[in-house]
C-alpha cells in the first residue's frame, strides 16, 4: 500500500519544498510510510521540536505586617543588606532564604541581598 502513496507524497513535498514550505523528517516519513523520501528531498532527518517560552512569574508580595513585610522594608531602606544585619532585627536566615527563592530578593554577594525590581516602591 506504501508503494501507491509515496509518489504522490515526493509530488505534493517537493511542490511545498519549491513554494518555500518545508516538511519535517517526522511528517514526510508518516505520510509517505518510508524514511528514505527525506533522503530523496535532501531533507535534514533531525526532526524539529517546539519549545514553550518560559512563563516569568512576578513574585507576589507579602502580608502586611509580616515578618517578610518587616524584611522587605530593612532591605528597601538599607539598599544592599546582609542576613547578618537582618538576623540581628530579628529576621532569621530561614525567611531570608524562603524570600530568595520565592523572588522577593536578589543575591548580590554570599549572605548580601538586595529587594527585586518587582518589589521595589516607587
Amino acid at each position: 500500500m506504501a508503494d501507491p502513496i509515496r509518489p504522490i507524497t515526493l509530488l505534493c513535498a517537493r511542490r511545498l519544498q519549491a513554494e518555500g514550505i518545508h516538511l519535517s523528517h517526522a511528517t514526510i516519513s508518516r505520510l509517505s510510510g518510508l524514511p528514505d523520501a527525506c533522503a530523496e528531498l535532501a531533507i535534514s532527518p533531525v526532526p524539529t521540536t517546539f519549545q514553550q517560552p518560559k512563563l516569568v512569574r512576578r513574585p507576589l508580595p507579602p502580608a502586611p505586617g509580616s515578618v517578610q513585610e518587616r524584611a522587605l522594608d530593612l532591605v528597601r531602606t538599607y539598599g544592599v543588606t546582609s542576613s547578618r544585619e537582618l538576623a540581628a532585627s530579628g529576621i532569621s536566615r530561614q525567611v531570608v532564604s524562603l524570600m530568595f527563592k520565592r523572588g522577593l530578593l536578589v543575591r548580590v554577594g554570599t549572605g548580601n541581598y538586595r529587594a527585586a525590581a518587582e518589589t521595589v516602591r516607587g
